[in-house]
């Protein structure tokens, strides 16, 4: 048997079951509950079973929002106007723009969703906010193939091949059954998008492990990444720490790559943008604190505590199989040699890292308006590695499985996937009606045809309506309050104009004591609001603040 063989051997030897759960515990409650293996085989094959058919359910409902997101011609999320209006400013050359004066748009993204998004609406007819929303489909799609992909090149580098396919196939649908994903992938935003290359760099990191010259797809993945969504640094860190690690040539001429094309690109956008992108991009994009945000974590876990569970057991069961090739002081050599040899823990390395630092990240949330969106690189990981702890119950079925493995990890095999099966019927069905609550078309028509016949200019929470009426955007509701709080927007001109009545009319989401309309309005605006725009009608779920009656 070769080195390679025999370091593989060892290592599917100590992850095998459960992908790193205590064999001794499962061992001790299996044999109680059921002696004979052939029983927990059984328990195995109805829960991944169930687990199949429930996961198979939640990605078809999904699917089917986004689907029902690509023809609904009214926004479903507060910045989906926003961003359909960045693509019109970005496409007429006017994008990044000094955010002074009375109007001002802030761009807290760099540009390449909008070049796809583009892209796509060439591709397929499709106007601005139908072509974002496919956007987000598409690399909702893409990111769960290359979940799996991760998830199968791990589980083949140790077991027979074809043991990697129940493994791959779970992370794809556990990643598409997520909550935040569910909140997430049927909008006009970057994210999708922006995580789809983030995780791609990922796989392609691993694959140079084998292959060097894969790091320059890598490279250009993560600066896709970086420059769809700049704060998505943890995925480039840790496929580069470990290649620097285990092939410090390769993982240097990545790191060069991203280093000397990204200052080049950021240099070539600032000066097309006199500027302009890097005030946006970055002095521009502060935000308040909001501790309160913290809470969404907490539901996060909550609603998915097994996955997480789950996730945990198997990152210390990775762990403790890339800790068993540390022989001791003086060993560091020898460390690297042997895990270099063994691929699968290898690649599990960049993982773990990956984890690592995407966790603190998480703290993010409390950023005024973030939500969900900063939830989902943390819960994608999670999904893989639930992916990797059905590795045992593949080993299970696979004919080449070693009996003695198979036997040892059988009990354990089956809890996990028992488990999973349980979580993935617990977790909510994605459904327009509990996720958005949309109002309908015929709703929105008396307000579509206010906007349209508008002769002033309009400041609404409800930007698409605007811009599906060919209405630019005046201004953002929230800069006027962040902004002018976070002292990098002069509000003075805007409310001169409210008091001089130069706007038909107002759009909000709720009035004056309400958290929402509060964030976005400061005291000075609403003040203004109340006195130029005093009568205020409701039409689908808005509030519409008109000047006084003639």
């Amino acid at each position: 048997m070769s080195k390679f063989s025999r370091i593989n051997s060892e290592t599917a030897a100590r992850i095998s079951g459960s992908a790193g759960l205590s064999m001794t515990v499962h061992d001790r409650i299996g044999h109680k509950l059921f002696p004979d293996r052939d029983n927990w085989r059984l328990v195995a094959a109805t829960g991944l079973t169930i687990l199949a058919l429930a996961l198979s359910f939640h990605a078809y409902r999904l699917i089917e929002l986004c689907i029902f997101a690509v023809q609904y011609p009214y926004g479903l999320d507060y910045a989906e106007g926003l961003i359909w209006e960045h693509m019109r400013l970005f496409d007429s050359g006017r994008a990044y723009a000094p955010i002074d004066g009375s109007r001002a748009i802030l761009f807290p993204y760099p540009p390449v969703y909008y070049l796809v998004v583009d892209a796509m609406g060439w591709l397929t007819g499709l106007d601005g906010l139908a072509a974002g929303r496919a956007v987000s489909m598409v690399a909702l799609l893409l990111t769960g193939v290359v979940g799996g992909a991760i998830v199968y090149r791990i589980a083949a580098a140790s077991t027979p091949k074809s043991a990697g396919l129940i493994p791959a196939g779970g992370a794809c649908l556990i990643l598409l059954s997520t909550w935040p994903v569910l909140a997430w992938a049927p909008l006009m935003r970057v994210d999708m998008l922006a995580l789809c290359f983030s995780l791609s760099g990922v796989y392609f990191s691993m694959v140079a492990l084998d292959r060097p010259r894969w790091v320059v797809a890598a490279s250009v993945c993560f600066l896709l990444a970086v420059f769809t969504k700049q704060i998505l640094i943890a995925a480039p860190a840790a496929s580069f720490l470990v290649l620097l690690l285990l092939r410090p040539k390769t993982g240097l001429a990545g790191i060069s790559i991203c280093l000397v094309a990204g200052l080049a690109l950021l240099a070539a956008l600032g000066w097309w943008t006199d500027g302009g992108a890097i005030r946006h991009l970055f002095a521009g994009n502060v935000s308040r604190i909001i501790p309160s945000n913290l809470g969404a974590i907490g539901i996060l876990i909550a609603t998915h505590s097994v996955y997480v569970g789950i996730a945990a057991f198997t990152l210390r069961g990775r762990i403790s199989a890339i800790s068993a090739h540390w022989r001791g002081r003086g060993a560091w050599a020898d460390f690297r040699a042997r895990l270099s040899a063994d691929r699968g823990s290898a690649m599990s390395l960049v993982l773990i890292i990956y984890f690592a630092l995407a966790t603190p990240m998480l703290l993010t949330i409390v950023k005024a308006g973030a939500t969900m969106n900063y939830l989902l690189e943390w819960t994608n990981i999670v999904a893989i590695f639930c992916g990797l702890s059905l590795s045992g119950a593949a080993r299970m079925f696979g004919r080449s499985a070693s009996a003695p493995v198979a036997a040892k990890g059988s009990s354990g095999a089956a809890i996990v996937v028992s488990a999973l099966a349980v979580q993935s019927l617990l977790l909510p069905n994605a459904n327009i009606e509990g996720e958005y609550a949309p109002p309908s078309e015929a709703e929105l028509r008396p307000l579509s045809r206010m906007v349209q016949s508008a002769t002033k200019p309009i400041v609404s929470d409800d930007m698409a309506i605007l811009v599906r009426n060919g209405k630019e955007l005046y201004i953002e509701p929230a800069l006027i309050g962040e902004g002018s709080r976070m002292g990098f927007f002069d509000q003075r001109p805007l409310l001169k104009d409210i008091q001089a009545g130069k706007f038909s009319f107002f759009i909000t989401d709720g009035v004056r004591g309400d958290p929402v309309f509060d964030s976005r309005y400061s005291v000075e605006a609403a003040d203004a609001l109340n006195i130029a725009y005093p009568r205020k009608l409701e039409i689908a779920g808005r509030t519409i603040h008109l000047p006084p009656a003639r």
